[in-house]
């Protein structure tokens, strides 16, 4: 839901993600966005885009392992749907 949300808000310009301290809850979240999106196909190039906006970028490490899990799953969709000759 959060990923649709800013897709849908970022033709009008740009979006704000705000969390109490914008080190590790946004970041996480914008991240998992550029992954989802297709923007970034890593976490490591997803929070490179992040911290290029937010160099405090730090997400904690349950969100940290949340990430990782998403990658690994888009990676494993996209494999399936390369090898689905469908």
């Amino acid at each position: 839901p959060c990923s649709r949300l800013l897709s849908a808000c970022l033709p009008s310009g740009g979006v704000l993600v705000p969390c109490m301290l914008g080190v590790s809850r946004s970041p996480a979240l914008v991240a998992g966005h550029l992954l989802l999106s297709g923007q970034h196909r890593t976490l490591e190039g997803a929070m490179a885009a992040v911290r290029a906006r937010r160099p405090s970028a730090k997400p904690n490490m349950h969100f940290s392992m949340q990430l990782f899990k998403l990658e690994k799953e888009l990676a494993a969709r996209r494999s399936a749907a390369a090898a689905d000759p469908a």
